[in-house]
């Protein structure tokens, strides 16, 4: 994927399924559901970043605001990393990708988790279940998987290098204001 804000445009123009130059794995359904036991906060998140803003929005629940396009976060921790499930594709069909994140100061170090070495392993496996989209750049693949198999069967991968595509590093703008950090904790 070249970088985090020209994939979130893509898939606000397309409305639904937008593949990168890699072979991108997206999912029907959340890693981290609505009112899930296992989502989890992280206050240092919000506010301004060098292509994007999060704010809190709701219980356990962030906005990724990217121009006029906003996208749901929600977290959870899995074997000491930050995971992050972003919902996209409020006009066509809304899907799930999901990332890693790590804090380091004023530096945002995110990770994505599906490549052409995973869509070719989860291909060659037949599972987490998926569907195989063909588009005109590439063929991606879409997980249909419930939210209970995907953690089953698709966390073990945030734990090897090479699921994950490479690291883009996002500098912090500004912080969140106070009152807007307090709705997020």
């Amino acid at each position: 994927m070249k970088s985090f804000k020209g994939l979130m445009v893509l898939a606000a123009l397309a409305g639904s399924l937008a593949w990168a130059d890699d072979i991108a794995v997206v999912s029907l359904h959340p890693l981290v559901a609505e009112k899930d036991s296992q989502a989890v906060l992280e206050p240092g998140l919000l506010g301004n970043w060098s292509d994007f803003e999060i704010t809190a929005d709701g219980e356990a629940r962030y906005k990724v605001k990217i121009d006029e396009d906003s996208f749901t976060l929600r977290l959870m921790r899995f074997n000491g990393m930050l995971l992050g499930d972003l919902r996209f594709g409020k006009n066509g069909l809304p899907v799930h990708i999901f990332m890693t994140l790590k804090l380091d100061g004023d530096k945002l170090h995110v990770r994505f988790l599906g490549n052409k070495w995973l869509s070719d392993t989860i291909r060659e496996l037949a599972w987490p279940r998926f569907e195989t989209l063909e588009e005109e750049d590439g063929s991606g693949i879409l997980l249909t998987a419930s939210t209970t198999d995907l953690r089953r069967d698709l966390l073990v991968y945030f734990c090897d290098e090479r699921a994950l595509d490479e690291e883009l590093t996002f500098d912090r703008k500004e912080a969140a204001d106070p009152e807007n950090a307090e709705a997020g904790r």
